[in-house]
C-alpha cells in the first residue's frame, strides 16, 4: 500500500506542477482517496486468495507424502515400481494412489490433483470425486476437514471484514456528497 500511496502521491505532485490551481480546488479528489482505498481492499482479498491456495499446495503436497510413506512402509513397495510396470495396482488394497491410477501421471499431474483435493477438502466441500481410501488416509483426511473448518472461519471472517469497511468506506463518501449537495444550494441560493 506504501508503494499505491506513493505512486498515488507523485502523480497529484506531478499535475500540481503542471497546473498549480489544481492545489487550490476543492472539488476534485487530487489524492485519489477512492481509488487507493479500493486498491487496498483488492490487495487484501487476493492476499486471503494466495492464503488458501498456499494452504492447498501444502496439504496437497503433505497428502501425497503420506500417502506414498503408507505403500512404502506398509507395503514395501514404491510408486514407481507401478509406473514402470513391475507390479500390478488389483494385486494391492485400494489406496488413494492406486484407486486413483496415480502411477500412471507424471508428478505435475499428482500435484494438481493433490492440491485440488486438499482445497476441496479444506473448504469442506469435497465433491467425492477423489476421496481418501486407506485408514490412514481418512485419518489425515478427517484432519484436514478439521483445519479446514478453522482456517476458512478465518478468512472469511477477513472477508467480512474487508467488505464491512468497504461498505462502511461508501456510506461515508455518500454521506460527503449529500452534505456537498447540501452547501451547493446554500451556495447557489445565497447568491454564490
Amino acid at each position: 500500500m506504501s508503494r499505491v500511496k506513493a505512486f498515488y502521491k507523485r502523480n497529484y505532485e506531478r499535475n500540481v506542477e503542471l497546473d498549480p490551481m489544481l492545489a487550490f480546488n476543492t472539488d476534485l479528489d487530487q489524492n485519489k482517496i477512492e481509488e487507493c482505498l479500493l486498491t487496498e481492499y483488492f490487495l487484501k482479498i487476493m492476499r486471503l486468495v494466495v492464503i488458501i491456495l498456499a494452504l492447498s499446495y501444502f496439504f496437497g503436497i503433505f497428502f501425497l507424502v503420506v500417502c506414498e510413506a503408507v505403500l512404502d512402509f506398509q507395503f514395501e513397495v514404491k510408486i514407481k515400481d507401478f509406473r514402470d510396470g513391475n507390479l500390478n495396482l488389483d494385486d494391492y488394497p485400494e489406496l488413494f494412489l492406486t484407486y486413483f491410477g496415480f502411477s500412471s501421471l507424471n508428478s505435475y499431474e499428482m500435484l494438481i490433483i493433490s492440491t485440488y483435493f486438499a482445497c476441496t477438502s479444506l473448504s469442506t466441500v469435497g465433491f467425492g470425486d477423489y476421496t481418501p481410501r486407506g485408514d490412514v488416509e481418512r485419518f489425515l483426511g478427517a484432519f484436514i476437514l478439521l483445519f479446514g473448518v478453522a482456517i476458512f472461519s478465518i478468512v472469511l471472517g477477513n472477508l467480512i471484514d474487508i467488505l464491512g469497511s468497504f461498505k462502511e468506506f461508501h456510506k461515508d463518501i455518500g454521506d460527503g456528497e449529500a452534505l456537498s449537495q447540501f452547501f451547493g444550494t446554500i451556495k447557489y441560493f445565497n447568491n454564490e
